[in-house]
């Protein structure tokens, strides 16, 4: 700011002098010209030729004084003889030559001719030019202040504005597209609004503020989320390991080493989560998507699922619809949210599905106890349990869900839990039948 004054004050010193020189020396020239120049007109003419009108006429004919007037380009006026004449220095000799010359107060030729002595007396002159007008002269001095004021401006500030230009561009570029270039290129297109952009850089960098401090938060819980988890099999394998070596027969090994293999399933199983869900939360997008078949997929889901927990009936209903998708990932979020209404179901599961619009529409529902609605968003962080005393068994460690969730935003789609027509929990996800590739920022 303060080269910018500073460079307003070294034009417009400059500026002021040259504009007094420049008007000084205008005004001394238009003088000098006024008062040394001859006529342009033959006053002697115009005399004679006023004098013979009148004397042809018994009256005093104004309006043909005027003509003659006009017809030379001069001006004239009718004065009163007896308030003028003793404004002269010389009465004598304006009496015996008729007339007066002299130059008036803004340098204009005039004379004075008496015709019809005493009865009439004519000021004539020089019509004045544009330049001879010393209120226009100081009007066209403050013009040419002003324009060469306008002018040392704009040289002064033109390479502030050519910068300021380049700033407006740069913000423009970052909020349409998240880039920048160096402020010394400059871009091509006129910038927006300087309030409006800094308005949108600052609603950007608050929300990539907000971003960044969410996901240093959910990295926090994820660690802590892990290391949790990795306590119990790790204790399990610490102590099945040091009672293998005091074991006292080979069914008592055996059942060691049934726990080691158990617990280091757990922790390749918790391994293969956190990768998994990592991938999906933190940008690392998959493109692997197909086309196929949803009976087919659910089918499979099905079978599995039954192999597995048998004791509850699955049942399902549906169209049949083919969506382009991740079909693995789709695959695995349905098995997630088939497993986990398996686990709290009493009797029965039921998965359905049918085209919302452009999009297909799953939901999982079971004849559990439920989920209290205060709790229905809770469940999908990271390493959440409603009831801590469940069993790794029953509920899992705790990332199913976040998973879920994860693939459903991958697949521009969303997922929520509500209540069940059956009397439980039901989780319904809604996704586009056709794939969208994400983009990476």
């Amino acid at each position: 700011m303060k080269t910018l004054y500073f460079r307003c004050i070294a034009f417009i010193i400059p500026i002021l002098i040259f504009w007094f020189i420049l008007t000084s020396w205008l005004h001394s020239y238009i003088e000098f010209d006024s008062m040394g120049h001859t006529p342009k007109v033959d006053f002697k003419i115009v005399r004679e030729k006023l004098k013979q009108h009148i004397s042809q006429s018994t009256e005093i004919d104004y309006e043909g004084i005027r003509e003659i007037a006009n017809e030379y380009e001069i001006s004239v006026n009718v004065l009163d003889p007896n308030e003028h004449f003793i404004n002269f220095p010389e009465p004598t000799e304006f009496k015996r030559k008729g007339f007066f010359e002299f130059f008036d107060e803004d340098n204009i030729y005039r004379q004075l001719i008496q015709l019809k002595e005493p009865d009439l007396l004519l000021e004539l002159s020089e019509k004045a030019s544009l330049l001879q007008n010393s209120g226009l002269l100081d009007f066209i001095s403050l013009l040419l202040l002003i324009a060469l004021s306008i002018t040392g401006l704009y040289i002064a500030i033109n390479p502030f504005e050519i910068q300021l230009n380049n700033v407006l561009n740069n913000i423009s570029l970052l909020n349409s597209n998240g880039k920048a270039s160096r402020l010394n290129n400059t871009q091509p297109g006129t910038p927006g609004d300087i309030s409006r952009e800094l308005d949108i850089l600052t609603e950007n960098l608050n929300k990539l503020v907000e971003s960044r401090t969410s996901l240093l938060v959910a990295h926090q819980d994820l660690l802590h989320g892990v290391a949790h988890e990795f306590r119990s099999p790790m204790a399990r394998l610490n102590f099945a390991v040091e009672m293998l070596n005091t074991a006292k027969s080979g069914v008592d090994a055996d059942s060691l080493y049934e726990d080691i293999c158990t617990a280091l399933e757990e922790m390749d199983q918790l391994v293969k989560e956190v990768l998994q869900y990592s991938r999906l939360q933190h940008g690392d997008k998959i493109r692997e998507y197909n086309t196929f078949n949803v009976v087919k997929l659910i089918r499979s889901v099905i079978a599995k699922q039954k192999s597995i927990t048998p004791r509850i009936a699955i049942n399902y209903e549906g169209e049949d619809i083919e969506i382009q998708a991740i079909e693995y990932l789709i695959e695995r979020a349905i098995v997630n949210l088939a497993r986990n209404a398996c686990h709290f179901a009493q009797h029965n599961v039921l998965i359905s599905w049918q085209r919302q619009d452009n999009d297909i529409q799953i939901k999982v529902a079971d004849d559990g106890i439920g989920i209290p609605p205060g709790k229905r968003e809770l469940i999908f962080e990271p390493f959440t349990r409603l009831d801590p005393s469940r069993s790794r068994e029953s509920g899992g460690i705790g990332l199913g869900l976040s998973i879920t969730k994860s693939i459903c935003t991958n697949h521009h789609g969303t997922i929520t839990a509500g209540e069940s027509p059956l009397g439980g929990a039901e989780f319904c996800i809604r996704i586009p039948t056709t794939y969208k590739v994400p983009e990476i920022i």
